[in-house]
């Protein structure tokens, strides 16, 4: 009996055993099936979230590039704007400075050439029943003649040098005789002569110069005119001077310029702006320098020239030294090498 009291309650807790089983297995069930919704769901939302972000990422891409190439756009719109307003600005002044320069060339010209016609016109009426009288004429005819070809020769050597053709001859010069001929050639005032010693240079070049500085100091300057020459190391300065009353400060930095023209100014009034460019030019083609200075009441235009051959070859290597710079370096360079007096030339050459 106790053994079949024994099968029976094994036989209920089997069954509540299986009962309680299922029942944990359906809950089980339930929350794996729920876990894989949540996970699934999960799922979707991380891939509509990828799909969104690729989209984002698709679209905003080539949004701001497109934005980015309109700013460089419009920004290289504008520089060519400026640039182009720039271009025909500088085109405005070159052709109004082209007008200028006709206009004024032009009217110099004619000076000379109204001259050298109405003192040959008397010539011819009168004949030379006057001797001095038409010596008078002749002279002064001589001297347009003179004056003309000053300013042809100064074209001429501008043109050249534009070109990059302008010719030396070069050899040493003697500068004792070769200036005084220059004086004798160029002006009937008296002028203080002190000139000695020797410069490499082309002796058309360095009778240029001097015509076209002597020009100068008795066109604008004083009534006392200097030309003396000193030695400095391997170099021999060639000095024109005058007692006037100089140059104004706010035009010393142009003075050198060519066109320089601007109607009743000091220096350039009655030219075509172009001797004293033309001086600096044949200067720096024969090695040397050309300066302005006031020093003690007194214009001095000085023009520094080698000494010897291989002085001329030492500043001609400068020049291409320089010249092979950057042009700003090259700005920075040109004053203290060019300036053959200058402390440290060796420095800055090398």
């Amino acid at each position: 009996m106790e053994n079949g009291a024994v099968g029976a309650a094994g036989t209920r807790l089997a069954g509540q055993g299986r009962v309680d089983f299922e029942a944990f297995r359906d809950l089980t069930r339930e929350r794996r099936d729920g876990a894989a919704d949540s996970v699934t769901a999960a799922t979707d939302l991380m891939s509509r979230i990828a799909n969104l972000a690729a989209f984002v990422i698709a679209f905003l891409i080539p949004a701001t590039a497109i934005l980015a190439y309109r700013r460089i756009a419009k920004n290289q719109l504008r520089l060519a704007e400026v640039q182009l307003d720039a271009r025909l600005d500088a085109e405005r002044d070159l052709v109004r400075a082209k007008d200028e320069f006709v206009a004024s060339i032009s009217h110099e010209l004619r000076t000379p050439l109204t001259s050298i016609y109405g003192f040959s016109e008397l010539l011819i009426e009168e004949g030379l029943i006057d001797p001095e009288y038409s010596m008078e004429l002749i002279t002064m005819i001589n001297d347009q003649s003179a004056e003309l070809h000053r300013m042809v020769e100064d074209l001429l050597t501008s043109a050249r040098h534009e070109a990059g053709t302008i010719t030396l001859a070069p050899r040493l010069i003697d500068l004792t005789s070769e200036l005084t001929t220059g004086v004798q050639h160029v002006t009937s005032r008296e002028v203080a002569f002190d000139a000695a010693g020797v410069a490499w240079c082309d002796a058309g070049r360095l009778q240029h110069i001097v015509r076209n500085l002597l020009a100068n100091a008795e066109r604008y300057g004083g009534d006392q005119i200097r030309l003396y020459t000193e030695q400095r190391g391997d170099f021999t300065e060639i000095v024109v001077d005058d007692n006037g009353a100089g140059v104004p400060a706010d035009k010393e930095v142009r003075l050198f310029t060519r066109y320089v023209h601007e109607g009743e100014d000091p220096l350039t009034v009655g030219s075509i702006g172009l001797g004293l460019a033309v001086v600096r030019i044949l200067a720096e083609t024969m090695g040397g320098t050309a300066r302005y200075e006031r020093t003690d009441g007194w214009s001095r235009f000085i023009i520094a020239l080698p000494a010897s051959e291989a002085a001329a070859g030492a500043a001609q290597h400068s020049n291409e030294v320089i010249g092979s710079l950057a042009p700003h370096v090259a700005a920075a360079r040109r004053t203290p090498v060019s300036d053959p007096y200058a402390e440290g030339i060796t420095d800055e050459v090398a």
